[in-house]
């Protein structure tokens, strides 16, 4: 490989992380290093004027935080692009490494990624995606985006504004607990594990950022009464403003305001102060009255607006509240005797259905539709047998039960329940989905320490009836998303790792069982994303 020279400039040195479309080269023109990228083999005579179109735009950008294209070289049949040879981490090793990170990295970094977003979507580039496996941690900390618009390599289509805004939402999700994110949690587990993360961080300088942050989460992620962001560029206009307010404190640049005017006057003073012996001394000692008497006047002046401001929001308050009680419609004593006899009917509707033997039947189906309210009781630390049994005694139903397998390094709660959705003594409707998270016992194969695995259905423990047979779809070249909904579908539990491979960015390189083995409802598969 070492002898292979691209153009007659570019030298090959070796693949990167053993792929076989990626590899180091040295410029022989400029010296410099750079990495060569060869496209996919969809790349037709067709379809280049597309590709150069695409590698164009691409080319003209000068944003710091993406991936910068020098050079595309056409060597039939295959299209090479000559990028910057960088060395740093992907970002889902990188955040790996670390766990959660402290509210301001997270901003950071967020706020690099979607500055580079934003910027190619003004260029007019189509193909954009947001993944820790696309993103790249230098080891300065600086974060670059090496997976846009060519550089995807057409085996990737682009994202559409609420793709991009969810995977947005995805990747704080996982800065800030340090855990994977599934489409499956429930919201509340969603809000509850970054109010918890947020909570625990220590040293955070700007007080008021967790909680911004969770509000942004909520938008995001879960229901919110400000509802979603419209577009990337809302998202990022918001972030930059925290990223911004953290920078530069808006007391600071007051104080150093105020400092600047301190300094100007005794310069001016000085420079108007006229020579000679006695007649400087009055001369100062006049000015420095001056200057007294003006910042006395300033304060004076600044104190007087402060109280008008305080006066005119006290007279807007009670003018308000004056309007307010004027709105309020007078009670009239017909309403009393409305209500009385409204209480009265309701009274006797419901003493002549409880005496009825088929009114109190129908009553009695409709609540058990609509479930009952109960104290979720403490399962933390108990075995998938011991939860099922504790909530069946109080009258919790076992198919409401959504369980969540992750390998957490804690050998106390080994085989047990960690967490659960609902806290314990808190009030919760039967009929709602109670989401219980247990410490595996079993490592993931393929796979280890990270990788998640979920059951929607109920323990298989407590089925009476004979398992079903079917069969094991196929996930090769699925992505991560489309594999776990296949998996799903089926009846099948899953586990998956992330690995690097030669297979393309984000999609699935290997399973087990293979597709198509026949394998009983609820068993496990797992599969393998490349990195």
């Amino acid at each position: 490989m070492n002898e292979r020279i691209l153009a007659g400039r570019y030298r090959f040195i070796d693949a990167v992380g053993g792929r076989s479309d990626l590899f180091h080269a040295q410029d022989e023109s400029l010296d410099r290093k750079v990495a060569v990228m060869r496209l996919a083999e969809n790349v037709t005579p067709e379809t280049r004027p597309t590709w150069e179109a695409e590698i164009a735009k691409a080319a003209g950008l000068h944003e710091p935080h993406l991936l910068s294209i020098y050079d595309v070289v056409v060597e039939e049949p295959n299209l090479y692009l000559i990028t910057e040879d960088l060395d740093g981490t992907i970002l889902a090793r990188w955040m790996r490494e670390r766990g959660p990170l402290t509210p301001e990295r997270a901003v950071d970094l967020l706020n690099q990624l979607l500055g580079a977003v934003a910027a190619a979507e003004r260029a007019g580039i189509q193909a954009l995606t947001i993944a820790p496996t696309s993103v790249l941690i230098t080891k300065d900390g600086f974060l670059k985006m090496i997976g846009y618009g060519p550089l995807l390599g057409g085996l990737e289509q682009g994202r559409s504004q609420v793709e991009l805004i969810h995977a947005s939402g995805v990747l704080l999700y996982e800065m800030l607990t340090g855990e994977p994110y599934s489409d499956f949690l429930p919201t509340q587990q969603v809000v509850s594990d970054v109010r918890n993360s947020l909570s625990r961080t220590k040293g955070t300088e700007n007080l008021w950022l967790p909680e911004h942050l969770l509000l942004i989460v909520e938008r995001i992620l879960a229901k919110s009464v400000r509802g979603p962001y419209t577009s990337v560029q809302e998202l990022y206009k918001e972030i930059k403003g925290i990223a911004q307010s953290m920078s530069t404190p808006v007391l600071s640049r007051v104080e150093s305001r105020q400092t600047a005017k301190g300094k100007a006057q005794p310069e001016a003073a000085a420079a108007a102060e006229p020579t000679g012996g006695a007649g400087n001394s009055q001369a100062l000692g006049r000015v420095k009255d001056s200057v007294k008497d003006s910042v006395k006047s300033v304060k004076d002046m600044a104190q007087g607006t402060l109280q008008k401001k305080v006066a005119q929001v006290k007279k807007a308050e009670a003018a308000k509240k004056m309007a307010e009680e004027t709105m309020k419609p007078k009670r009239r004593p017909m309403i009393y005797v409305a209500a009385i006899v409204a209480v009265l009917i309701v009274t006797v509707g419901i003493w002549w259905t409880l005496g009825s033997d088929s009114s109190t039947a129908t009553t009695g189906a409709g609540q058990a539709e609509q479930g009952r309210t109960i104290k979720m009781p403490n399962l933390l630390n108990k075995t998938e047998e011991q939860a099922i049994q504790i909530l069946g005694e109080n009258g919790y139903p076992t198919d409401r039960i959504q369980w969540v397998y992750r390998s957490a390094d804690d050998p106390v709660t080994k085989g047990k329940v960690y967490r659960q959705s609902a806290d314990p003594n808190t009030e919760v409707n039967t009929a709602d989905m109670v989401v219980l998270t247990v410490n595996s016992d079993q490592s993931p194969t393929p796979g280890g320490p990270g990788a998640g695995t979920v059951q929607t259905s109920p323990n298989s423990n407590q089925q009476s009836t004979p398992t079903p047979t079917g069969t094991v779809p196929d996930l090769t070249n699925l992505t991560q998303a489309a594999a776990e909904q296949a998996l799903l579908q089926a009846g099948y539990r899953y586990s998956f790792t992330i690995e690097g491979n030669g297979t393309p960015s984000g999609t699935v390189s290997q399973q087990s069982p293979a597709g198509g083995t026949q394998l009983e409802a609820g068993g496990r598969v797992t599969f393998t994303v490349s990195q």
